[in-house]
This record gives structure tokens, sequence and C-alpha cells, in this order.
């Protein structure tokens, strides 16, 4: 299994793929550039959107459209990537920090985190990680984070993965009785030797988890055994998910942030694809109850 590249440019701070299965399109954001990106197989990647601030990510709503999250907050686009006129409640996080990775749970709502904004502040306990409704409810789930990552739930939604970066350890949590604020360190947790990123869980419950600094790919049991692991032509991988019309097809985002301006890592900063890394799932679509 060789990764090719997908995306035909690259990016500062790739993040965030999230796959459309309703139009067969990959989505991400460019966290720095404050740019969502588009593409479909065989057609050239377009820029839908763009915040002042930055933007950290993007996922299905059932309008057809999108919830983003950025420095401008969370707001519903539409279909063509146009911001509708109803911004989401946002959690209250202060100004030194910002939202960084979530996804969306099994009833619908968004699940996100924290983290801060500059780097003294990164292996600080300062993230915590939010349930958000359409109706404006916010939850706190868990508090005392360092930069809260990957966010993924077990094929029976049960069980909530969360990585917490800056501890090299991914979360385990029992979702299905969570009631927050939690606290990190009181959560069972699979420890890592290096910086877990982004992550998702295929449809058998394996987590595939970015090693951002690392060149790789792991794959856990839903225990924390590693499996197998899928070496990258790129140091930093940001995070993955499942694609393609049969969900076999695996999207890396990369980046090139932590990169010296001299590098020679060619497809850093592109999103990769690697075939047969495993079987994923439709995404969970958020619940506005909008129809457009």
């Amino acid at each position: 299994m060789t990764p090719v590249r997908f995306s035909d440019h690259s990016s500062v701070l790739a993040e965030g793929p999230m796959w459309d299965h309703r139009t067969d399109t990959l989505y991400w954001v460019d966290i720095d550039a404050g740019a969502l990106w588009a593409k479909r197989s065989g057609h050239p990647s377009r820029k839908l959107y763009e915040d002042a601030d930055y933007l950290c990510g993007v996922w299905l709503a059932d309008n057809g459209g999108f919830i983003i999250a950025g420095g401008a907050g969370l707001h519903v686009l539409n279909a063509e990537g146009a911001p509708l006129a109803h911004p989401l409640a946002t959690p209250q996080i202060g100004a030194n920090m910002r939202l960084n990775d979530g996804g969306i749970d099994p009833q619908g709502r968004l699940v996100i985190g924290t983290m801060g904004r500059e780097e003294p502040d990164f292996a600080q306990p300062l993230g915590a990680l939010y349930r958000l409704s359409a109706d404006g409810a916010i939850e706190t789930l868990v508090e005392g984070l360092t930069i809260s990552n990957g966010v993924g739930w077990s094929p029976d939604g049960r069980t909530l993965y969360l990585a917490d970066t800056i501890k090299k350890r991914i979360l385990i949590i029992a979702y299905g009785t969570l009631d927050g604020p939690i606290e990190a360190d009181g959560c069972t947790a699979i420890a890592l030797d290096g910086l877990p990123d982004g992550l998702c869980v295929s449809a058998d419950g394996s987590l595939l988890v970015a090693m951002i600094t690392a060149g790789q790919i792991i794959r856990l049991s839903p225990t924390g055994e590693v499996l197998e692991t899928l070496p990258l032509p790129v140091s930093c991988p940001t995070a993955c998910c499942f694609g393609g019309s049969d969900f076999k097809m695996l999207f890396i985002t990369t980046s090139t942030h932590l990169l010296p301006p001299d590098h020679d890592e060619a497809d850093a900063g592109f999103v990769l694809s690697l075939m047969d890394a495993g079987q994923g799932r439709p995404e969970t679509p958020f619940r506005t109850g909008l129809t457009s």
C-alpha cells in the first residue's frame, strides 16, 4: 500500500478531512489559511469558504450542507458553501484558547475540543471537550486536556475515543453514560510513544491515528494494542478519514507548518490517499432541523 497525492495543492496545515458520501467529495480545512477546500476524484480542488482568523473543522449537516468551526465561531453552510443566517451557539473559551478538532456523535450533536492559541499553552491542561446541539445547548464533557484532538466513536456508539496530544494518549470514555464534566486524568487511556493528532474508527472498531511528526498512521485495537503501522512519505500527518464509493479509501491530511523552509518532503501539505487500509462508514450528519 503506497499513499498517493489526492489534492492538487499543498497546504500549510491541512486538517479535518471529511468524506461527503452524498456527492462523493472530500472536504478539508487549511487551519492557518482559514480555508475550506473540496475535491472530487478527477476534478481540481476548489476553495469554498474563508475565515479571516482560522478554520479548524468541517462536518456534514442534515440540510445538505456543512458545519464549520473557526475563529468566527460555528456556522451552518449550505451545499454551495454559503453561510446561513443563524450561527450556532459557541462555547465561551477565552481569548487565549481556540476551537480545534471534533466530530458528530451518533445522535447528531457536535462534539468539539479546544486548545491554547500559543505554543506556551499547548502543554497546559487548559483544553476541554464540549457537546453542542442545534437548539443552543452546550455541555462540557471533559476538562483538563492539553490539545484536544481526534474524536471518534465505536461502531455501537457507546465508546468515545479522544486524542490528548501533548499527553501522548487517547482517552477511552464510556459515552452512553457520559454526564460531564469529567477530568481527563481520571479517564482510561491508551499511552502512545508519539503525538496523536486526528483519528478515525473503522467499521471493525479499530482506530487509525495520525501520529504527527512520526510520519505514520497507526492502527490500534479498541483496547490500545498496536495492530499495524502504515508508513507515510511525510513527517506530519494530521488526520485521516475513510471515503470513496465503498469507504475503503483512507484520506490523510498533512502539514508543512512544523517543517523547516528548506525541507525536502515533496508530498508535505498535500492530502494523500491510501487504498485498502480498512473499511470505513458514512459519517453522521449534524441535526440542524433545517431543510435547505
